[in-house]
């Protein structure tokens, strides 16, 4: 988080109504629209942007305030991704979110809009305000969903892609083991906490 870019203090505690958009072209296309569902307390939310979803993370994570919103004054809100951005843009934004959306089992791929996350910086806590047997149904749900055709499974299709995109896609660690392939990490088992 890059919590000392934030413009308004009330973002470090925070817990609000989430709009989700599934990924970069999804955004680009719903972010400015007047009847978007989001008012200065929501918690916007990018998703499909990580290492495996959108290959390689582009700096593409920065999530602009919905134009409805910046027309009335609002100069930040929290916003939450699987991708990274550049370090100079501003604003209070989570990145990295790891395992990112693609990852079948990933809390983060089951976001909804309506759900509720909070958010306290001081207690190094991001919370999907959602019960645990709800992610777990969704979560199953969503893979029955992949199983069954529904939707691109990135996720599977990497075990059989070709190429230097097909080692990436498979050996690559998720954004808490260092964004590294695994075969090159120093310890293969440990988290970078760890370390």
């Amino acid at each position: 988080m890059k919590a000392s870019a934030l413009k308004d203090t009330r973002l470090l505690q925070h817990c609000g109504k989430v709009c989700v958009f599934k990924n970069s072209r999804d955004l680009a296309l719903r972010i400015d629209l007047d009847d978007l569902d989001v008012m200065e307390d929501s918690v916007l939310v990018l998703q499909g942007i990580g290492l495996v979803g959108n290959p390689g993370m582009p700096e593409a994570g920065l999530i602009p305030i919905p134009w409805k919103l910046a027309k009335k004054g609002v100069t930040d809100m929290l916003r939450i991704s699987d991708g990274m951005m550049s370090g100079i843009a501003g604003g209070i934004i989570v990145l990295y979110i790891s395992p990112e959306l693609v990852d079948p089992d990933s809390v983060f791929g089951i976001v909804q809009d309506g759900d509720f996350i909070s958010c306290n910086v001081a207690e190094r806590l991001l919370q999907l305000e959602v019960e645990e047997s709800k992610v777990k149904k969704r979560i199953e749900n969503r893979k029955k969903n992949l199983a069954g055709g529904k939707g691109r499974d990135s996720w599977q299709a990497r075990k059989t892609q070709r190429g230097y995109l097909g080692l990436y896609e498979r050996n690559v660690n998720q954004a808490e083991k260092g964004c590294d392939f695994d075969f090159l990490t120093a310890y293969p088992e440990a988290s970078v906490d760890t370390i």
